[in-house]
């Protein structure tokens, strides 16, 4: 079977992985696939177009795909003409790009009308819409999309640790801290994890992460920039080292030896969680959330307050003006409380969420299969 996997990274370290190991699952469930990878956001005409339609299979693998202008802002697949697309189509472990997961947000978060065209035709193409997390199953149905299966992120899976357990909680002696996606906002919060962890673990490795590159180009603005080169020589103080792993998914192996990864990404949450690593994610936004929920693991908000995508006009406005963003500043505490919970329930914990994943690892191999039934 040809198929043509329509991949959203660009510069993110996440994206990439998702990338992988969507490519991985499909090729260990579809063993005689031939699977090429097509950027997703940039536009399908002429000899683009040509090529996804040589596939018998367009497979959305993982990311934000539940958004409101998915298509055709998002993924302009040949422009507003579905009917141009001859492959059939399938979403594979969809998240929701949620400012935060309140229930106002959750349930009153609308698509545009021709992403709920792109969304119609994939369940009529291969039956369901595959999901990372059950916000963005929530989110669906309060579009009327009932046609949906949990089955978490593509990245969920490293299929060599299937079935791995801890015997016991390591000695931390090595610790990996990834950085915020909105490190304007949250660089500080980050700032002082990093030297909360230094001085609870003495002595061991410390090492700092950038998932989306460190420098200005068309991904990555000049202010974020100097929030970044202002946090490098703080962190290189206190002795951490650092690596920008953007581009590509091979940076992970920097995890690979760590006992403890603290952060702010999703995507080092859920890698390190993979490889069987002890993993706290303070989250940003829904996404973060929507992994914990499911695995029962301990969340960490890094907002008090944040704006809504369904916020009123008013709020919207002000936030212009007004920063309407509050860090939450009990980080640290919560923080420690989750740490205190690792040492003394850690080897529970931790095992019920890696069993939980492989429970989510048979859904998400039963939704490729049917893809081919």
């Amino acid at each position: 079977m040809k198929i043509a996997l329509l991949s959203g990274a660009v510069k993110n370290a996440g994206d990439y992985l998702i990338t992988r190991r969507t490519k991985d699952l499909l090729k260990t469930v579809i063993p005689d696939s031939e699977i090429k990878v097509m950027v997703r956001n940039m536009p399908f005409h002429g000899s683009r177009l040509e090529k996804l339609n040589e596939a018998e299979l367009a497979v959305i693998g993982g990311g934000p795909v539940y958004r409101w202008n998915l298509y055709p802002d998002r993924m302009p697949l040949a422009g507003d003409a579905l009917s141009m697309v001859k492959p059939r189509l399938a979403i594979l472990g969809g998240g929701w790009y949620g400012s935060n997961c309140d229930i106002e947000e959750v349930w009153k978060y609308k698509f545009s009308e021709t992403t709920k065209e792109l969304l119609q035709r994939a369940v009529r193409d291969t039956g369901k819409l595959g999901c990372r997390d059950y916000y963005a199953m929530r989110v669906l149905i309060s579009n009327d999309i009932n046609d949906a299966v949990m089955t978490g992120c593509p990245a969920w899976y490293d299929i060599d640790k299937i079935g791995k357990r801890l015997d016991k909680m390591p000695e931390i002696r090595k610790i990996a801290v990834s950085d915020p996606a909105d490190v304007k906002h949250y660089g500080e919060q980050s700032i002082r994890v990093c030297e909360y962890l230094k001085k609870r673990y003495p002595g061991a490795e410390l090492l700092y992460i950038f998932h989306r590159g460190t420098k200005v180009d068309a991904y990555t603005d000049q202010e974020t920039v100097n929030v970044i080169d202002g946090m490098k020589p703080r962190l290189l103080a206190m002795g951490y080292t650092i690596h920008d792993i953007a581009s590509g998914y091979q940076g992970f192996h920097h995890y690979d030896d760590c006992d403890l990864h603290v952060g702010h990404r999703v995507h080092a949450h859920i890698y390190n969680l993979s490889e069987r690593h002890a993993s706290i994610l303070i989250e940003e936004d829904a996404r973060g959330a929507g992994v914990n929920e499911p695995l029962g693991l301990w969340g960490i908000r890094a907002y008090s307050r944040k704006t809504g995508m369904n916020s009123s006009v008013f709020v919207k406005a002000y936030n212009k003006v007004f920063d309407y963003t509050r860090e939450n500043t009990n980080v640290i505490q919560e923080l420690e409380a989750g740490l205190d919970e690792l040492d003394t329930m850690g080897l529970i914990s931790m095992n019920q969420a890696y069993a939980k994943m492989e429970f989510f690892f048979d859904r998400m191999t039963e939704h490729i299969r049917s893809f081919v039934q």
